[in-house]
């Protein structure tokens, strides 16, 4: 920006002010196309950081991975993010000046194809509880519903033994009342297991 303003100043044309203002435009223009030809992105460059970058991938499951290696392919992967933001900018910008210049904007196939998208994502009305809904305010409650419902979380009520009518066997009551708390030999098995669970094939449910 710093260079266009000064390029405007520099330019001392004479004559009238629209002569003026066209000479003065002229030297911008002529100063952003050479800037832009300097920061032009070679499209090369995608492809060598693309080929750098598998060649660490290589070298990494040939050697194994290295401080040097995650440093430099950290590295690299931001030269490709900068690198294809960069490239996508000039094809926006590219595709808009074409788009301007034809004029597509205001013809009639721009129209027709955005009133074509417009009607085939419009809904015009919608069966809720067999009946047919038109009116938006209806619409609208009617999608909020839809979907609360499919995202709602569901409380589940558990089910508990008492209701099933299971009995406990007297032997089995007493010991899970009487003894589990008080008898080391209870918890023993529990705490040789490895970790916070009891792994399969290496814990039987059995106590000595």
């Amino acid at each position: 920006m710093k260079k266009v303003v000064d390029e405007w100043k520099k330019s001392k044309a004479k004559g009238s002010n629209g002569r003026i203002l066209f000479t003065k435009l002229k030297g911008t223009k002529s100063l952003i196309k050479n800037w832009q030809l300097s920061k032009k992105l070679d499209s090369n460059s995608i492809k060598d950081i693309e080929d750098r970058l598998k060649a660490i991938d290589v070298k990494a499951v040939s050697d194994g991975w290295s401080e040097a290696l995650r440093r430099e392919i950290s590295r690299y992967l931001v030269k490709l993010w900068s690198a294809l933001r960069r490239d996508d900018q000039q094809w926006r910008q590219k595709s808009r000046v074409k788009w301007l210049k034809v004029g597509d904007k205001n013809s009639k196939f721009f129209h027709n194809i955005a009133n074509g998208r417009r009607r085939h994502n419009f809904i015009g009305d919608l069966i809720i509880r067999e009946d047919r809904i038109s009116d938006p305010k209806l619409l609208k409650e009617g999608f909020y519903n839809f979907f609360k419902n499919q995202y709602k979380r569901v409380q589940w009520q558990r089910p508990k033994i008492s209701v099933l009518g299971l009995n406990f066997l007297p032997e089995m009551k007493e010991f899970c009342t009487t003894n589990l708390l008080a008898n080391k030999r209870c918890w023993k098995p529990l705490a040789t297991v490895p970790g916070t669970k009891p792994r399969p094939r290496r814990f039987q449910h059995q106590f000595p």
